[in-house]
């Protein structure tokens, strides 16, 4: 686009001149040497040329500037007749030049003339797809092509999965069963998914038969399909700060397991006694210490921290934890001896916070409150023990309203937020382990905010109440429920799925214990 204008020397004459597009310009004389230029329209930048004659403006050399706006003042406009001329569309630098709509081919600025130059052939651009198995690049004639790129993996972010490339082809592939996860609360990878498993105390190795004598303790790591993923033995001797952890074999009542708050741990209550100690829940805890054993996500055991006077000449059953730095134990004693307990790890004393019922069952947390269960006096429920997690002596239980004072024999227990329109934890799940006739299996109570009531009781394929008890809730909502039976040895460990339709969801046995053992408390594994 350009504009011819021919101005005949005069002081006071104006001339303007149109030609094609959509510039127009202006021009005035304003002194012997002096004439402003004005034009409107057409793109934001210019070229100003001045000649003597109208041939002279094709040359480079009469050029006067590169502007973007008008006016211009040309201060050295001297001459009978002077040709100028505006041509639009050019630049300074690059950066005045339209964009091509293409990566692959940038904008120039060569004297003063807009232009483009295509990148090199291979170039790869700013525009990708990440985790498609190609990689954008130029042709070198200003196109961008999507070439094949098999090291471009494609992350679906799930660890159960291997992130690969074939031929340009994305491929998610399930890794083997068993491979360790922590994804969504998950530990373990099954069918490319990262799912939770659990874990469950055995008592015994099967070797000799069960009796009231200290036996070993193991943990099986099972997958909620029963699978068995890994097997971890508790120590049976003393090793430095390390102690035993033993359980009464027949002592059915013993072995609430745990999971920590922080999910990295489980803990386990037990005796400081090698297998084979006679009547080990009867023995006193100046002689026999009872300890603390708690197991990480690698399968560590930490067993130094001892209770020097705790359930002294009586059991000692379950214990928990925050993050595995200080655990709430409890058990069954005089009023002195038993109830509940606190204790830092490898502490060899602690504290009783809870005398009333001193015949304490297994004990746990949720949204940072202690609970615990019984079967003592009134307290034939699940109770809270004092506000949030106590450590001092003195604290109350408190039974929660609704639940029975009487007649009632729960053990583990599992507590949920699953109501939106209640405050706080509103649905429980308790391990009762009297005949299924009576009341045994596991029984689901909700809260209205006042008040809890027994919604239903699980007990379709078993025959025997349940004492370990651990859940969770499924990616579609359901809450999956794993337990122990309450059988004395020879027991199983049994899969509920609530679908909140079905008031009887039947039991999936998972495993059965071996023979000479026993299967006890049972809780998700940590991760």
């Amino acid at each position: 686009m350009r504009v011819l204008l021919a101005l005949i020397f005069a002081i006071s004459w104006v001339s303007t001149s149109s030609l094609a597009d959509d510039v127009v310009l202006g021009a005035s004389r304003v002194s012997a040497v002096s004439v402003t230029l004005t034009w409107t329209g057409g793109s934001p930048l210019f070229q100003v040329y001045r000649s003597g004659a109208a041939a002279g403006l094709v040359s480079p050399s009469n050029i006067l500037t590169q502007t973007s706006s008008s006016p211009y003042d040309d201060t050295a406009a001297v001459g009978d007749i002077l040709f100028y001329e505006v041509t639009a569309g050019h630049c300074a630098s690059a950066v005045d030049c339209p964009a091509s709509g293409s990566e692959c081919r940038v904008a120039t600025c060569t004297s003063g003339d807009c232009g483009f130059s295509n990148l090199p052939v291979g170039t790869a651009v700013t525009t990708q797809t990440s985790g498609d198995c190609h990689t954008n690049r130029c042709d070198g004639l200003g196109n961008v092509v999507s070439n094949v790129d098999d090291s471009d993996l494609p992350n679906d972010g799930n660890p159960c999965t291997m992130d690969a490339c074939q031929n340009g082809v994305p491929i998610n592939a399930p890794v083997p069963d068993g491979v360790s996860c922590d994804l969504d609360g998950g530990t373990r990878c099954e069918s490319g998914a990262c799912v939770p498993t659990v874990v469950v105390v055995r008592v015994g190795d099967g070797a000799a038969a069960l009796s009231t004598a200290a036996a070993p303790v193991f943990l099986e790591e099972r997958t909620t399909g029963g699978s068995i993923v890994s097997t971890v033995s508790f120590p049976i001797a003393v090793n430095g700060a390390q102690q035993p952890c033993t359980l009464g074999g027949t002592v059915t009542s013993e072995g609430g397991l745990a999971r920590s708050s922080s999910e990295n741990v489980v803990v386990l209550a037990a005796y400081s006694a090698s297998p084979g100690v006679a009547s080990v829940s009867t023995t006193t805890a100046s002689s026999v210490n009872r300890v603390v054993c708690s197991v990480d996500f690698e399968g560590n055991v930490d067993s130094t921290t001892r209770l020097g006077s705790a359930f002294s000449g009586a059991s000692v059953r379950a214990a928990t934890s925050v993050d595995g730095t200080s655990y709430w134990a409890s058990g069954t004693s005089s009023a002195t001896s038993g109830g509940a307990w606190y204790i830092s790890r490898g502490a060899t004393s602690g504290t009783q916070i809870l005398t009333t019922p001193n015949n304490t069952r297994w004990i746990g947390m949720a949204s940072g409150q202690l609970y615990g269960s019984s079967s003592s006096g009134t307290f034939t429920n699940v109770f809270t023990i004092g506000t949030g997690l106590p450590t001092t002596a003195g604290q109350t239980a408190t039974s929660f309203p609704g639940m029975p004072t009487s007649g009632g024999s729960p053990y583990g227990f599992a507590l949920f937020d699953l109501n939106p329109n209640v405050a706080g934890l509103d649905t429980l799940y308790v391990g009762d382990d009297r005949a299924v006739a009576s009341g045994g299996g596991v029984q689901k109570w909700t809260f209205d905010g006042v008040v809890w009531t027994l919604v239903t009781t699980f007990r379709s394929g078993i025959t025997t109440g349940v004492r370990g008890l651990t859940g969770y809730v499924a990616s579609n909502g359901n809450i999956v429920l794993v337990a122990t039976t309450n059988e004395t040895n020879a027991n199983t460990l049994v899969r509920f799925i609530d679908d909140f339709i079905n008031l009887a969801p039947p039991a999936t046995v998972l495993a059965t214990s071996p023979i000479n053992t026993a299967y006890r408390g049972v809780a998700m594994a940590p991760h």
